[in-house]
């Protein structure tokens, strides 16, 4: 299995989990073109049909009433894909191990951590916003602990970004950052066809969710590549 050359990322000598990790394929730039199509998308909508729009949440009613295996599919990828790439993360970590690759046990290790970090803003976020899913009247729950009020943002999205985008950026590979953008698109515009958000809560799931990347790497700037010269 390939993995990065052993000057991609530099350290001190603080925990490598507690630190972020000087990359060269990383930067802010990159990032935005990688959130772009989905965020274009849930605008879009927005724009016409409203953020938290009634009138989108009845036409996908009627679209998966039409299109029953469409939407099959869209809740197999919707739960499965984050799954199968956090697999990938624990095929990662035993290669790691076996090799005692301390480049990719220090990516793992920073991955877990903030991993966990960016889930649970996430949830306490849902919990202390307390917005109502589609087709939930207002007013908003806080505190309330009930699915029909944990809207914001979308937990699916979060997942997804989280598991992706680290992903493409260590292996900084131009048809990985392809491919995890449209896995994204793909996987946030199916929780407004299933019915679950509304087009401002996959917007929040964005923000929320691409907080690890910033979290994980640092952006190459020329005090970074003076350090690996």
């Amino acid at each position: 299995m390939s993995h990065p050359s052993p000057t991609l990322f530099s350290r001190t000598e603080r925990p490598f989990w507690r630190q972020r990790l000087n990359n060269p394929c990383f930067s802010f730039s990159t990032l935005f073109f990688m959130v772009l199509p989905l965020a274009l998308l849930m605008l879009a909508i927005g724009l016409t049909s409203g953020f938290r729009g009634e009138s989108i949440h009845i036409w996908h009613h009627d679209m998966r009433l039409f299109y029953p295996a469409l939407t099959r599919l869209f809740r197999a990828v919707s739960t499965g894909a984050a799954w199968v790439l956090y697999l990938v993360y624990a095929i990662l970590l035993v290669h790691a191990v076996a090799r005692k690759n301390r480049h990719e046990q220090a990516f793992i290790a920073r991955f877990a951590f903030c991993l966990a970090l960016v889930l649970s803003l996430a949830g306490i976020l849902k919990i202390t916003l307390g917005m109502p899913r589609p087709g939930v009247d207002m007013p908003a729950a806080p505190f309330s602990f009930m699915n029909d009020f944990v809207s914001f943002p979308s937990g699916h999205t979060v997942q997804i970004v989280t598991a992706a985008f680290p992903l493409a950026f260590y292996f900084g590979r131009t048809w990985l950052f392809i491919a995890m953008s449209l896995l994204v698109t793909l996987i946030g515009y199916s929780r407004l066809w299933l019915g679950m958000h509304h087009p401002i809560d996959v917007l929040g799931g964005i923000l929320v969710g691409s907080l690890i990347v910033v979290l994980i790497f640092r952006p190459k700037t020329g005090k970074n590549r003076l350090k690996r010269q």
